[in-house]
Formats: C-alpha cells, structure tokens, sequence
C-alpha cells in the first residue's frame, strides 16, 4: 500500500522523493480540498502504484467530492483519468475521455507524444476493422485476435 505508517515517525528531509509525495498528499487531504493539484506525480512511481493511487483518489472523490488536476506528458499515465485535456503552447488541442482522445493520434504524434503501445495497436488494428475496440490489456488483445 503506497500510504505507509513508516513516514509518520520519520524526518520528512530523510524521505525518500516518493515518500514525500504520498507525505504531502495525505497532509493535503486531511483538510478535505475542493481541488487537489498534481504536478507529474508519475515520474516517481510505477505503473501498479500510479494505478493504486488513482483507485485512491477515486474512492476519495466518491466520499468527499474532491477533483484532482494532474498534469503529465506520460500519455500511459493519462489513462487513469477521466477526463483529458492536450495542452500545446498554452492552447488546449484536444480533450475528452483519455480513449477517445488518443483515438486521434496523428494529432498526438505531431505533438511529439508518445501513444501508449496497446492504444496505438488497437487503434491501428480498428483501422483495418480487426477489432472494434480499443483494448489495453495484452492477454485480452491476444483473445480477441486469435478468435
């Protein structure tokens, strides 16, 4: 579990970059915050704890209706959101629903931004009508093609 009992005894300095994040999320939150930012949280965990955090932050937000703003250049990472917004020199070029927004990956990859694998394999094998949907787990792709 990312939120750790260790931390609480500990000199917040001696925290390691991780420890000081979970640290300072959780001090945020005992004050019950309409909105919490996060500013490229996913550079120090990995893809299980980002996928554990954000299940957090989606039970908090049932509870206490708070709405937390990441900001990310992991298009990996943005598919725990529900909501996307593609920001490029200070204008907003896309937004919507993190899937249907990298359905549009000509617009991306001229941004420069790298399509998580599984979404630009299903969108390219959509192309071709050999699914009908964009997947993301690879077992299920392998199912679903083998059919």
């Amino acid at each position: 579990m990312l939120f750790r009992s260790k931390i609480i005894n500990k000199n917040y300095n001696s925290l390691s970059d991780q420890d000081k994040i979970i640290y300072q999320i959780a001090t945020s939150l005992v004050k019950k915050p309409l909105i919490l930012l996060l500013d490229s949280i996913g550079l120090y965990f990995t893809n299980k704890q980002l996928i554990e955090l954000y299940n957090f932050f989606r039970k908090y937000i049932n509870n206490y209706g708070l709405t937390v703003i990441s900001t990310t250049i992991n298009l990996e990472e943005s598919l725990l959101s529900d909501y996307l917004f593609i920001i490029n020199n200070g204008s907003v070029t896309l937004e919507g629903e993190p899937l249907e927004v990298m359905k549009k990956d000509n617009v991306l990859n001229k941004l420069g931004l790298t399509i998580p694998f599984m979404v630009d394999l299903s969108v390219k094998l959509c192309d071709y009508d050999l699914i009908d949907e964009i997947i993301l787990d690879k077992e299920r792709m392998v199912e679903k093609l083998w059919k």
